[in-house]
Parts: C-alpha cells; structure tokens; sequence
C-alpha cells in the first residue's frame, strides 16, 4: 500500500471519530458552538458558489442565512439522498478553477496528510 493510500485511510478513521465526538458530548456543544460562530461569519458574504471542505455536522443548515446562492459540500463519505454533496478528496478537487467564490475548511487542514495541497488546491 501507498504512503497516500495509508493517509487517506488513517485521516478517513480521524474523520469519522471526530463525526462520533460530535455526535455525543462535549461534542455536540463544541459542534453546536463552531456551527454558530461560523453561521455568524458567512452571514456577509457574498457570490454565487460556497464550497465547504470537510463535515460539521449531519447537515448544512447553519449556513442558512449566508447569502451565496449555491452551497456545495466536499466530503470523502457519501450520503444517501442529499443533495449538494459531491463525494470527493480534498487534495484533488473536482472544481474548476476560479469558480468559487469563497471556501469553508472546518478541520480539514486538522486531519490533513498534506494540507499545503489542499490550500494549492483551494
């Protein structure tokens, strides 16, 4: 196996224990507390396209009240049904350049292998 190959499986298990930590407490409170701070940042922003790299949380709701258009989740875990997600790594983006308008990166630099790819990619 890769070195890449190993990576990417280890950061996948980080990033499903970090979704379990969310899921119970204190988890749930950390969750709760970075989805309202960060609701509160995207509130002012403006374009067409919002790319989130990474998950917090079961659902995206929290950037309800961001006024760009189209929001699109890049996650390596799919999910059945919902709609804007686009199963993805994040150190090689499906995503044309220069069609974002802005980039949400909750942990994703955390549970990088290499997260000077993923902000060249960004």
């Amino acid at each position: 196996m890769s070195p890449t190959g190993f990576c990417d499986k280890e950061n996948d298990q980080l990033g499903q224990a970090l979704i379990d930590w969310y899921a119970a407490e204190p988890g749930s409170r950390v969750c709760a507390h970075e989805r309202d701070a960060l609701a509160g940042m995207v509130s002012d922003l403006f374009g067409y396209q919002l790319l989130q790299l990474g998950d917090l949380g079961a659902d995206m709701d929290y950037l309800a009240q961001c006024p760009v258009q189209r929001k699109t989740l890049i996650s390596h875990r799919g999910r059945p049904g919902q709609e804007g997600v686009i199963v993805a790594d994040a150190h090689h983006l499906p995503v044309a350049s220069d069609s974002v308008d802005a980039v949400i990166l909750p942990h994703t630099l955390d549970f990088s292998s290499d997260p000077h790819q993923v902000l060249r990619e960004v």
